[in-house]
């Protein structure tokens, strides 16, 4: 019998071998250090897994891999994809018993039982359901092409990740903007449209031509129509009602129909001093303050996900959206603010 296996960089690693459909098995493995990541001369710490496949070809096995990896990213909120498409999961091996496939180096940091993850699903947050990870690869498995496409649409990323040089970026700002843009289009095919009216016209009664009917409610009244259900409360559905309106109305209309896209500048705190971003923030600032768009574009993917996790897995989970803390640690011309979203 033979078996693949690929060492995988994850968030959370599982505490002990994890069976999946399809021959996978995951298997935990050890913390490693991943040199010029999320940029140039950095340094991060990850926790690995090996991802195990019964498969007749490396390539066999690459494909499951890719695929794995699609369910993995969204599941876990991971940086997988980043690491398969620039080339840093290049290396497959091949054995022909399972235990061959052992642990070597420190132990993992971040161990989790796969069989409960709602936690990790929902990080930051106490999500009150319980969550299996295989039960939802099961799922997964099942997940005809529309739902593969609207997975990917959403994974796909358009932003750098090499934030340690942008003072010298052109495009930073023009990349978030599409960003907002791709994940405003999953959340179009999330929540749909109101249905047309029925006293709409739709062809010309003299030349023939087909017209644009209306809709029964407004875009926004349809939106928070779909919403009601899903969140009882109001102060989080209004929060999500306005990111996901400004992303609509704001930078996705702006920028796929008229290219138009503001340039904001990083206005950073005094140093020692904090600044919060919250939604409200966010929305107001986001053309002129950096900070603010960064705020912003987090929220509309953190929304993007829970509808999508919804939509594919039926998990209804829908937290608060977390302010942005940006603190400035040197008082210097030059100097880079810490963000971060807790």
């Amino acid at each position: 019998m033979n078996f693949f296996f690929t060492k995988v960089p994850t968030q959370w690693s599982p505490k002990t071998a994890v069976k999946l459909p399809d021959g996978i098995t995951l298997k935990p493995a050890n913390r490693v250090q991943i040199r010029n990541y999320p940029g140039p001369e950095a340094i991060t710490y990850f926790d690995t897994l090996y991802f195990i496949s019964h498969a007749r070809s490396v390539e066999e096995h690459i494909d499951k891999l890719k695929r794995w990896a699609l369910f993995h990213a969204l599941i876990i909120d991971e940086h997988i994809c980043y690491f398969i498409e620039n080339g840093r999961l290049q290396r497959h091996r091949q054995t022909s018993r399972m235990g061959n496939i052992r642990r070597y180096g420190p132990a993992n940091a971040y161990v989790v039982d796969f069989a409960e993850i709602a936690r990790q699903v929902y990080w930051l947050h106490e999500p009150t359901t319980a969550i299996d990870y295989r039960t939802l690869y099961e799922q997964f498995e099942t997940f005809n092409g529309e739902k593969i496409s609207l997975l990917r649409t959403y994974l796909l990323q358009i932003e750098q990740s090499g934030f340690m040089y942008q003072q010298y970026s052109l495009f930073d700002e023009s990349r978030t903007y599409w960003q907002i843009a791709v994940y405003a289009s999953v959340l179009e095919a999330i929540i749909g449209h109101a249905s047309n009216c029925p006293g709409s016209v739709t062809t010309c009664p003299i030349c023939n031509k087909h017209l644009q009917p209306h809709r029964q409610k407004s875009e926004r009244e349809w939106r928070e129509s779909y919403l009601k259900p899903l969140i009882p409360d109001q102060a989080i559905r209004n929060e999500y009602l306005d990111i996901i309106n400004t992303a609509y109305n704001q930078i996705r209309n702006p920028t796929a129909h008229a290219g138009v896209m503001p340039i904001p500048q990083y206005l950073s705190p005094l140093a020692g001093t904090t600044e919060v971003y919250d939604t409200s923030r966010a929305i107001q600032q986001f053309p002129m303050d950096k900070s603010a768009l960064f705020s912003l574009v987090i929220s509309v993917k953190n929304i993007t996900r829970y509808l999508l996790l919804y939509k594919l897995f039926q998990l209804n989970t829908f937290p608060r959206l977390i302010p942005l803390k940006v603190t400035q640690i040197e008082d210097e011309p030059n100097a880079w603010a810490k963000r971060s979203s807790a």
